[in-house]
């Protein structure tokens, strides 16, 4: 599915139909559409999703990260950063960079697979 953002007016407007969503559990913004999984798609491109994160370049220091994250932590709890986050079809996960890095590691082959398969290149 396209972000959802994008495909939400064409929900609601009835010109399209969503048949299924990602991830191992249903969206929020969407409890009616079954995820991919639900529906026996099994193959690991159907249980990852998109994600927001933010990055830093490597050697970044640990103190440096720490107070970046907690800021984001703090800025994520605003109630219109919430309602914009989740209207672009995302859930706000607590998290740190560590739990994210390891997400990010465990989903990595999936993506190259797909991107090797569909043929992309980058011009």
């Amino acid at each position: 599915m396209p972000a959802l953002l994008q495909a939400k007016p064409h929900l609601e407007a009835g010109k399209v139909k969503a048949i299924g969503v990602t991830g191992e559990r249903r969206m929020s913004t969407l409890p009616n559409v079954p995820t991919l999984a639900e529906q026996g798609l099994k193959d690991e491109a159907y249980r990852v999703t998109g994600w927001l994160a933010m990055a830093a370049p490597a050697g970044t220091p640990k103190a440096v990260v720490d107070r970046i994250a907690a800021e984001v932590r703090t800025a994520s709890q605003q109630p219109d950063v919430r309602s914009r986050i989740a209207a672009m079809g995302f859930e706000i996960k607590d998290s740190s960079p560590e739990a994210f890095a390891a997400v990010y590691k465990q989903e990595l082959p999936v993506w190259e697979r797909l991107i090797k398969q569909s043929g992309a290149k980058l011009e």
